[in-house]
């Protein structure tokens, strides 16, 4: 019987505050040592190791050190790119760390259709995730009789949503049909999708996503940690087939959620009503996720003082705050709502009703000129970083069009 562990979508770097970066850290390297202490013979990583295709040098550095331990005690590393590894056009983390010997891709290529395992024999193949589904190309240029005809236990590893296993709220996905996936393996190892699944189909075997390892990046993903959702990975046990398929806990997060709902309050009695229920929360050593939503009866909801509210939170022990109003409005706010007709007159309204709050002695920001110059900036910053683009090339490009947008190229604004 032989033994591997399949994680995914890890996205070391993806957490700004101290706190939360020293999460994402020990929960890979708790994970790490998991697997060696239940003795795994190799590890699958579907992609996502990173969430940037070039990642602070510090998130290499310990990731390359964790897995030089992981490989130094005889435990093999296979993986794909997932969509926030993957580069076209330069090198990335994941080729940095395969040239150091501690991963190895086994994306299927005519050269090298399988990777085999020299411990278990097992054969590995796969198929690396790109952003907005592009790897439906990839999974069209499989040499699938060369895939489905090999013997021997088969693993194929991918980084995709799979159209038919889909969950309903994340319908407008870009997935891949399970037509395209070749028939016959052992196991296919899942990443992309941030929800735990386990599936069958017909021709194929044990279909699986384990889920964000922790913390994820989504929003979605940091309130279901709070809310208690169980994280971390999959151990299996095999020989000619599957024997075993077991999810591996890691430690429950240490977080508070607060839900507040404000509706019928004005912005003064929403501060008092905060305030309030800060004092009333275990937040020693803990993070607190603060959700406020309802419409206010008076006021706008940027009257709310959150600075305040965030520094109650700190002085009663919380380690990190986070805040999610997007369920907050109030019924001025509402009155700019349904006096637009169009996506773009409704944002010019919200603009215009705040633009009362700014203050500049710049007359080329005042009025409806600032309100256009605003909702220009606006559609620009909007723009999503295009596929064949390094992280440099769209901040270069972006600050150009925003530079242009604002009338700073002709002597306009400056």
């Amino acid at each position: 019987m032989h033994r591997f562990a399949h994680i995914s979508d890890i996205h070391l770097g993806s957490q700004r505050d101290r706190f939360m970066r020293e999460k994402e850290r020990e929960s890979f390297d708790l994970a790490m040592d998991k697997c060696r202490e239940i003795k795994v013979d190799f590890i699958l990583i579907s992609g996502d190791l990173f969430h940037n295709n070039v990642p602070a040098l510090s998130v290499l550095n310990d990731a390359l050190s964790k897995l030089s331990e992981v490989t130094s005690a005889g435990i093999p590393v296979y993986m794909v790119y997932g969509s926030h590894d993957f580069s076209h056009d330069t090198v990335g983390a994941i080729d940095i760390l395969e040239t150091a010997g501690v991963i190895t891709n086994v994306s299927a290529s005519e050269q090298k259709p399988f990777v085999r395992d020299g411990k278990t024999g097992a054969l590995l193949s796969g198929v690396s995730g790109r952003k907005a589904g592009l790897e439906k190309d990839e999974f069209a240029a499989l040499n699938r009789e060369v895939l489905e005809s090999a013997d021997g236990f088969k693993i194929f590893l991918f980084h995709s949503a799979i159209s038919e296993f889909k969950p309903a709220d994340l319908s407008d996905m870009e997935s891949i049909e399970i037509s395209y996936f070749p028939t016959g393996m052992d196991y296919y190892a899942g990443g992309h999708i941030h929800r735990r699944g386990e599936f069958e189909f017909p021709g194929y075997g044990r279909i699986v996503f384990p889920g964000p390892l922790y913390l994820g990046w989504q929003p979605e993903d940091i309130s279901r940690i709070y809310r208690g959702e169980k994280r971390g990975f999959y151990v299996v046990d095999f020989d000619d087939e599957v024997r075993n398929v077991k999810f591996v806990d890691l430690p429950p997060f240490p977080g508070t959620e607060v839900k507040v709902n404000l509706t019928g309050k004005n912005a003064v009695e929403s501060n008092l009503l905060l305030i309030d229920e800060i004092e009333k929360a275990d937040l020693a050593g803990r993070a607190l996720l603060l959700k406020v939503y309802g419409r206010l009866s008076g006021g706008k909801t940027s009257d709310i003082d959150f600075v305040a509210v965030r520094k109650r939170a700190a002085d009663r022990g919380a380690l990190y705050f986070s805040l999610d109003r997007f369920g907050l409005d109030s019924e001025e706010m509402v009155r700019y709502r349904v006096s637009g007709d169009s996506v773009s007159e409704i944002e010019r309204n919200v603009i215009r009703e705040n633009a009362g709050n700014f203050r500049t002695s710049m007359e080329e920001l005042k009025g409806e000129r600032g309100i256009s110059l605003a909702s220009s900036l606006l559609q620009v910053l909007r723009a999503d970083r295009l596929e064949e683009e390094t992280e440099g090339t769209y901040n270069s490009r972006i600050l150009q069009e925003a530079l242009k947008a604002l009338n700073m190229e002709t002597g306009g604004v400056s």
